[in-house]
């Protein structure tokens, strides 16, 4: 009888003394906790600061009240992929306990299909090529998942693109409440931006006057000779601007064709460098418009001059040449007696 007695008295100390078992119902309690918590926040409107509460507490202790809870709240917080979820996991997990909850769970699944989007994100050989690596909202997109569609929550989502020696690519993907299917393509990344000093005033010498002549060329003692040294002076230095005004117009041309190649697409929507490439291509064809009209007026001062020198033996002639440069153009004034 004793030795029973002491057997007893054993058994019932290790049944409800061991520290294990004291603690084992900590997580439970806790989880409770966070349930009432959040189910006070969703009477309130909380739900952004509910859902997490019941998602914690259903990862403490799963149960099939929790679940639903946590589904509800997702609905009405918007994010309908998520609250799919779990509307499906309380449809599983009420069949298995035969519970009468689940078909209520699996009509509010089926009510939320057309306000799941999809989001499928495409990466294009040649980005494939230069090894990008791809976030979305955070979190790794790994290859596998490449071209691979899935339900997403609807509102603003953020894919990251890098690449090593690239410039990296941030883009906003914004889904509506709809049963949607989005396709992102993710094209190669462009090098990257590099501060370039604004180019140098190539065309300087042809923005300023001509070489000047003298004001005033006046009669020598042979005055054919000064007018036709004046008229060939005028139309080579109209030549010169002439050539400068092909060579930047072939510079603008070629400017204009590099950001086409690449840095801007077909709706002109352009890159870093390639708004550079259009602006230096701009400028470049602005100063081979001036460069053209003083050459192509010097020229023609120059035919004139030429045209009207005096002949051998002619009465004593005076020629007055000078640049003339305003907004609209510019070109060569032009007087003397003749």
């Amino acid at each position: 009888m004793t030795r029973r007695l002491v057997a007893a008295v054993a058994l019932l100390g290790l049944t409800v003394s061991g520290p294990a078992l004291a603690q084992a119902p900590d997580p439970v309690h806790k989880a409770d906790a966070l349930f009432n918590a959040g189910r006070a926040l969703l009477d309130a409107g909380e739900y952004a600061d509910a859902c997490p509460k019941f998602a914690e507490a259903n990862a403490l202790a799963p149960g099939l009240g929790v679940t639903l809870y946590l589904a509800d709240c997702y609905e009405r917080l918007g994010k309908t992929a998520s609250s799919l979820v779990w509307f499906r996991r309380a449809v599983e997990l009420a069949k298995a306990k035969n519970d009468k909850r689940g078909p209520v769970a699996g009509a509010r699944a089926d009510a939320l299909v057309a306000r799941v989007p999809t989001l499928v994100v495409k990466v294009s050989p040649e980005a494939q090529a230069q090894h990008v690596e791809i976030t979305q909202d955070g979190a790794r997109l790994p290859p596998s998942a490449w071209g691979v569609g899935g339900p997403i929550d609807p509102g603003d989502h953020v894919l990251d693109v890098r690449a090593e020696g690239k410039a990296p690519r941030h883009l906003v993907v914004r889904l509506a409440a709809s049963a949607e299917t989005r396709t992102e393509t993710v094209g190669p990344l462009d090098a990257p931006t590099v501060e370039v000093a604004p180019p140098a005033p190539l065309v300087a010498a042809s923005l300023a006057p001509p070489p000047q002549s003298p004001p005033s060329v006046q009669p020598a003692s042979r005055p054919e000779r000064a007018f036709l040294t004046a008229g060939l002076i005028t139309a080579g230095v109209g030549v010169v601007g002439l050539g400068v005004g092909a060579a930047l117009g072939l510079m603008a041309k070629s400017k204009l064709s590099d950001s086409n190649n690449g840095p801007c697409d077909a709706t002109n929507h352009c890159t870093g460098a390639g708004l550079s490439l259009r602006s230096d291509a701009e400028h470049a064809g602005n100063e081979a418009t001036i460069a053209f009209a003083v050459g192509g007026a010097a020229v023609a001062a120059g035919a004139i001059i030429l045209i009207v020198r005096p002949k051998s033996g002619s009465a004593a002639a005076s020629l007055g040449l000078s640049p003339a440069i305003a907004r609209s153009g510019a070109g060569l004034n032009l007087g003397g007696e003749f």
